[in-house]
């Protein structure tokens, strides 16, 4: 019976770290995306036009026309530009990581209430 009672310890002491585990990455993932939603992202994709003249294209949103956002030709509104898609991708990224831990914790959660169920 004592092995009964390590393997519960045991598995709530996992559950326990797994739990700060799962706070710390959102609390990290959280601040990076508050960070990079400070920087101004876009969706936007660069599109080149002869020329050396870069647009950025917009999402279609609600079947509206997309919206195409004249940058020129001047270096320093391209890097500008630039930075502003990479930060929507580096958004994307967080945002999709952000899910998976939160998927996690809803398993972790679904096991301790199924688990629960028998104890409560």
């Amino acid at each position: 019976m004592s092995g009964l009672l390590d393997d519960i310890e045991a598995g709530l002491h996992n559950m326990s770290l797994e739990v700060v585990a799962l706070r710390r990455e959102l609390g990290t993932i959280e601040s990076a995306i508050a960070r990079a939603e400070s920087q101004d992202p876009t969706t936007a994709r660069p599109w080149w036009r002869p020329g050396g003249y870069l647009y950025l294209i917009h999402p279609q949103v609600n079947k509206q026309p997309r919206l195409r956002e004249y940058v020129g030709r001047d270096p320093d509104a391209i890097r500008a530009a630039l930075i502003r898609v990479h930060v929507g991708r580096v958004l994307d990224g967080l945002v999709a990581r952000r899910e998976s831990v939160e998927a996690r914790a809803r398993r972790l959660h679904d096991s301790v209430k199924y688990t629960s169920r028998g104890i409560w």
